[in-house]
């Protein structure tokens, strides 16, 4: 009877800690679902938040019309709403983590420079929105894009940061609990195996005095160390003989479950693990094709866009003539053509459609196919009106095309432009260079906007530079640009040269100027010399 009451003990003890291991677990389980894993979600929602911010900004500094201003202002101040809301969230937490001891100094480090940055950040966004409802669009975008910029990078290098250390300390609650499971597993199998040793004892003191029943009861007990789980005693006396029998089958009968229960336990882990495997397996494959259609489709457009560029230059006998493009995406917005009428009126187009991709291209597209059916009107001003109505009855939402007409018939050029830089011209007479300002809305935006024209009368010698935006806004590592003033005296030191050399020459200091910084709008260059 004591060899008995001792195994009840084991038994009970081994439930006890079991209980106790289990209550410990869950709270080390609680400590990474309810808190750690709550806070990294709610960062990584501020810096997705913070990131489209800043996206929304950028369109907002270039937004004109008044009604998508304002519905754009809507947008930003919904999102700094987003942020501080989820920084109320997260505070909370961690007051929770606070009381709980599981608030790590790094955390508290990285979350008061966050607080100090996003503070800076929302006193520029201020000043952003004051430059930008006092239409001061050019100091507007030098704030998001200077201090702004570098404020930004701060908060996500730090919101990183903090997603980094919530990790770490959700990985170590996580290892605690595994360390708890493992501990309470090696335990409860040590408390098992003492208790079947203590039994197959017992049995082997009471052979010496019982004989059938007991050999009966040894012989499955040796059945049950060597793994056979299913014995189990048939015709059991009333006897204390009798009771342990009983003990006997009903511990087989918890050993065989319990093995059930850990063969069914790893076999659905075995399963989870391999479903996951192939899971990722086939997002992988997935995600792979869809960049590989992408990827075609870019370098389809890519083709069509380079196809829609002349082929070859005009040759005229009064004109020299030489052309660049460098998109600063597979697909650009930059745009130039000519045509070449029967009287040798040469009609030359230099256009920039709104932003870069896909949408860019099919602005592009159908831009070239406008100009070639008007082309040969011979008044531009006429020619752009036409190009900007048809632009906006076909439907481009919130896309445009700024466009440069120039048509030359001797030594004769007129001149119109619909949103363009200017153009400069370099004159033999006056030995200067002029910039030919020409205002006007891009096509597509106001039809029957009141296009102006400029007549300009040119000597043999004088050289013409058309040009879009993205030379003059090159930025230099200091995240300054090069600006109008740079590039008119860059041209002049090299109106000497043939057009070809004149644009070598321009885009040579282009990229010295930025000295490797990446090019952040599509380039576009025309040189005309008359001879």
């Amino acid at each position: 009877m004591i060899g008995f009451g001792l195994i009840l003990v084991i038994m009970a003890v081994s439930n006890i800690f079991s209980i106790w291991k289990m209550a410990t677990l869950k709270d080390e389980i609680d400590e990474v679902s309810m808190n750690w894993l709550p806070r990294a979600v709610v960062i990584s929602d501020i810096s997705l938040h913070t990131t489209n911010l800043r996206l929304n900004q950028l369109q907002y500094a270039f937004i004109t019309d008044e009604t998508q201003k304002q519905q754009q202002a809507d947008i930003l101040i919904s999102l700094l709403d987003k942020i501080n809301e989820n920084i109320d969230i997260f505070e909370e937490l961690t007051k929770e983590s606070e009381e709980r001891n599981l608030y790590s100094l790094d955390e508290k480090k990285f979350y008061r420079e966050f607080n100090e940055k996003w503070e800076q950040y929302q006193d520029l966004s201020f000043t952003f929105f004051r430059l930008s409802r006092d239409n001061n669009t050019q100091a507007a975008v030098d704030v998001l894009n200077g201090e702004a910029q570098t404020v930004f990078n701060d908060i996500t290098t730090i919101l990183a940061n903090l997603v980094e250390v919530s990790q770490k300390d959700a990985f170590d609650a996580a290892s605690r609990a595994e360390t708890t499971y493992q501990s309470a597993r090696t335990i409860n199998i040590i408390l098992l195996i003492a208790t079947i040793i203590l039994s197959v004892v017992i049995a082997t003191l009471l052979m010496r005095s019982i004989t059938v029943p007991l050999n009966q009861l040894v012989s499955a007990v040796t059945n049950v160390a060597a793994g056979h789980l299913d014995m189990h005693l048939e015709n059991i006396s009333k006897d204390e003989i009798g009771d342990l029998g009983r003990s006997f089958n009903q511990m087989t009968i918890a050993l065989l479950e319990a093995r059930e229960k850990t063969e069914l336990e790893t076999k659905l882990r075995a399963e989870a693990a391999e479903l996951k495997i192939k899971t990722a397996e086939a997002e992988a494959r997935a995600l792979k094709a869809e960049n590989d259609r992408k990827a075609h489709e870019l370098e389809q457009a890519r083709r069509l866009q380079l196809s829609m560029l002349p082929e070859k230059l005009p040759v005229m006998s009064n004109l020299d003539i030489a052309t660049y493009m460098k998109t600063a995406t597979e697909v650009g917005g930059d745009y130039y053509d000519y045509k070449l009428n029967g009287n040798g009126t040469l009609t030359l187009a230099i256009g920039d459609a709104t932003g870069h991709g896909l949408h860019a291209g099919t602005m592009v597209a159908a831009t070239k196919s406008l100009f070639n059916a008007l082309a040969d009107q011979p008044d531009p001003v006429q020619t752009l009106r036409k190009i900007s109505q048809a632009l906006k009855e076909m439907g481009f939402a919130q896309m445009y095309m700024a466009m440069t007409l120039a048509k030359i018939q001797g030594r004769q050029m007129i001149l119109s432009s619909a949103g363009m830089p200017y153009a400069l011209v370099y004159s033999t007479v006056t030995h200067d260079v002029e910039k030919v300002v020409l205002k006007g809305m891009p096509l597509g935006s106001f039809p029957g906007y009141p296009y102006q024209r400029k007549e300009i009368n040119l000597n043999k010698g004088d050289t013409v530079l058309f040009m879009s935006d993205g030379i003059t806004e090159m930025f230099s590592e200091r995240k300054e640009t090069l600006g109008e003033e740079r590039l008119m005296s860059l041209f002049a030191e090299a109106v000497s040269k043939s057009p070809g050399d004149i644009i070598e020459y321009l885009m040579r200091a282009g990229e010295e100027w930025a000295n490797g910084h990446i090019q952040e709008d599509d380039i576009t260059l025309v040189v005309l010399k008359i001879k």
